[in-house]
């Protein structure tokens, strides 16, 4: 073969692999439009599952039911298959900040104008570690009535000075539940930090309380949710018990005008 023959074969084998890239970078546009449309609808689907909104609450999202809550969690990320990692939030969050519904929520965040200040890294992940948790609480309780008409609040703002936020609030009925959730380092500060937690309640109650136009006939209680991450079976079960202790407190609470039978069923 001539030079000039292998000149010619190394132009034509680099055209053919232009016109391959070419093709390539055109499915790679074709797949980035894709996947910005189906980021676009998630948004509007989650948008749409929280519509329920009242000019006098301030919350990130307000949901009709165990069903409604479920819904939008679920569409929002793999919540069945979460782990509460032992790692670092910053870590964590270096990790989870490149996937979609990381920004759907922090975008979601920033829109209701709940803080003055940007939401951290850190409290960004700490929402999907409470969801995760939330979940598995929510679809604990096996009373219908429950299930179908508890109202469930997402970072509720009390609207007394400082403006706090509880992470959920549960109304049902006549019953106000507060709900705060922290992380605890090991198994053997669980007990200071949940005691520490419900000082913070106490406060929390008072407050709500305060805001309540009829509040002798409203009952208030709040538990705070202290768990450890996901690493180890004894850490899991300690997640459980401490679930399923909120929600025998919290069936107790809601379940109180059923009948003599029924409260003898729900007796410890």
């Amino acid at each position: 073969m001539t030079n000039i023959e292998s000149l010619k074969t190394n132009i034509q084998f680099i055209n053919n692999t232009l016109e391959d890239l070419e093709k390539d970078i055109q499915q790679y546009q074709k797949d980035i439009e894709k996947l910005t449309n189906e980021n676009i609808n998630l948004k509007k689907e989650l948008n749409n599952l929280t519509t329920l909104e009242n000019k006098n609450i301030k919350s990130l999202n307000i949901f009709t039911n165990i069903s409604h809550f479920n819904k939008y969690v679920e569409e929002l990320y793999n919540v069945q298959k979460w782990n509460i990692k032992s790692s670092s939030y910053k870590d964590r969050a270096e990790t989870l900040k490149n996937y979609s519904y990381w920004n759907i929520l922090k975008e979601q965040f920033t829109s209701k104008k709940l803080t003055h200040w940007n939401i951290s890294n850190e409290q960004m992940v700490s929402f999907f570690d409470t969801m995760h948790l939330m979940y598995i609480m929510l679809n604990s309780f096996n009373n219908d009535d429950i299930k179908n008409n508890m109202i469930i609040i997402q970072e509720y703002q009390i609207e007394t000075l400082n403006k706090p936020r509880i992470d959920y609030l549960l109304a049902y009925r006549n019953n106000i539940v507060l709900l705060e959730f922290g992380k605890s380092n090991n198994y053997l500060s669980l007990a200071k930090d949940t005691s520490k937690k419900q000082q913070q309640l106490n406060g929390y109650e008072t407050s709500i309380k305060s805001t309540l136009v009829d509040s002798d006939t409203i009952s208030v209680m709040s538990i705070p949710i202290i768990y450890l991450s996901e690493d180890d079976e004894q850490n899991i079960e300690s997640n459980n018990n401490t679930i399923s202790d909120a929600v025998k407190k919290i069936n107790k609470m809601l379940l109180k005008n059923k009948n003599a039978f029924e409260q003898l069923q729900l007796a410890e």
